[in-house]
């Protein structure tokens, strides 16, 4: 289990570095949120992945843990279809990568 974790840990990394450009330093997103987001996508992953059972992890519930005045209605406009599509890449790099190891 500790190689899957590091794998959907080296797949977050990877896309945060890669898409940093587009969203931070473009203005997209502030990086502290941006941070918040891959915190969101890796408990999701390991969740999805790892533990295999229970409710899936909703990104909005996560995150509002994190940004605790953040409101569905801000979600929604500025923050789900950015933390949706960094999750499918981070999501099938670790299934990429986890199916060349085991």
């Amino acid at each position: 289990v500790t190689d899957a974790a590091e794998v959907i840990a080296r797949a977050c990394r990877s896309v945060r570095e890669k898409a940093h450009k587009k969203y931070v330093e473009s203005g997209k997103v502030c990086a502290e949120m941006y941070e918040h987001y891959f915190r969101v996508l890796e408990t999701a992953l390991l969740h999805a992945i790892v533990d295999r059972g229970g409710d899936d992890v909703h990104y909005y519930d996560e995150l509002s843990k994190l940004v605790p005045s953040l409101g569905k209605e801000e979600y929604r406009a500025h923050h789900k279809s950015k933390i949706e599509y960094l999750g499918r890449i981070a999501h099938r790099q670790a299934l990429k990568e986890l199916k060349k190891i085991f």
